[in-house]
């Protein structure tokens, strides 16, 4: 189908590859119609340069460890959901939607050792990148405000309770001078009562619309009347309000400095794979299948 630098990718392994990741195009994939040669070729381009990343790896003596690999497989399994083995599944689990698939679990412990090299390999690519001079990071706050804009923030309380009647009693309460925080720890049945009903500091949309609907009205230390809904009846009392805007370069320097890096790792990383890509001599044999 294909050749990566005179060597050949055979339509049987390339088969084998749409079809162990179906999620990408693998069974779909095979019917001849225009949509799926669109997958196809993109799959075929992905493939592609999946060999040419574990041949990089290998000129460039990336190595993973059996102890490098047993470690990343654990953290797979103890990330995967509960099975019948027990908290983050199990071998069993696994090899049970391996076989679903079709691929063997020696196939698929490959596949992960071939996906530590490749990250690895990409990683020493942008390395080129990491370094960020104090000027660089000036600029890059400077034209990127609406990444580090803060919104207008609220901080809220509740009270929630199951009838109207006491609903309606509380608000009287906080209007005579009642302590809203003290109510809330005696009457609410909400999950933050023990904290005086502090639900915490939210941005405009944070909240359901009928919630924001009583709350953003509000001026500090105001309370809100009575809001039915499928939880109960909810009276709100504002805390205070934190005004949105830029704030000052020293306040987000950290996080200037880890955007622009990002940036600055994936430019680097772009512009290697370019040249690699460039460099490579790929040639596409099946007609359909070209770009």
């Amino acid at each position: 189908m294909a050749r990566i630098a005179g060597e050949p990718v055979t339509r049987a392994e390339f088969e084998a590859y749409l079809e162990s990741f179906p999620d990408k195009g693998g069974a779909s994939a095979l019917h001849p119609d225009p949509v799926s040669r669109t997958v196809r070729a993109d799959r075929l381009a992905e493939y592609i340069e999946r060999r040419l990343f574990l041949r990089e790896a290998g000129k460039q003596g990336i190595r993973i460890s059996d102890e490098d690999l047993a470690a990343r497989i654990g953290a797979l399994f103890s990330s995967a959901p509960s099975g019948a083995n027990g908290p983050g599944g199990g071998q069993s689990e696994l090899e049970a939607a391996l076989a679903a698939r079709g691929m063997p679990l020696e196939e698929w412990k490959r596949r992960v050792r071939e996906d530590m090299l490749i990250e690895r390999l990409i990683a020493r690519a942008g390395a080129g990148g990491a370094d960020i001079a104090e000027e660089q990071m000036r600029e890059y706050f400077s034209a990127h405000p609406d990444l580090f804009r803060r919104p207008e923030q609220f901080t809220v309380r509740q009270i929630v309770v199951a009838d109207q009647s006491l609903a309606d009693k509380m608000v009287r309460r906080v209007k005579e001078g009642a302590s809203f925080e003290l109510l809330a720890r005696e009457h609410s049945i909400g999950p933050e009562a023990a904290a005086g009903g502090l639900m915490g500091t939210f941005s405009r949309g944070d909240l359901p619309s009928a919630f924001e609907e009583a709350i953003l009205p509000l001026k500090p230390r105001q309370t809100s009347g009575v809001v039915k809904t499928e939880f109960g009846y909810h009276v709100f009392k504002l805390d205070g309000r934190i005004p949105g805007g830029m704030p000052r370069f020293a306040d987000v320097r950290q996080q200037v400095r880890d955007l622009a890096a990002a940036e600055k790792r994936e430019a680097a990383f772009q512009k290697w794979k370019k040249n690699l890509l460039e460099s490579a001599h790929v040639e596409i044999l099946d007609p359909s299948l070209r770009p």
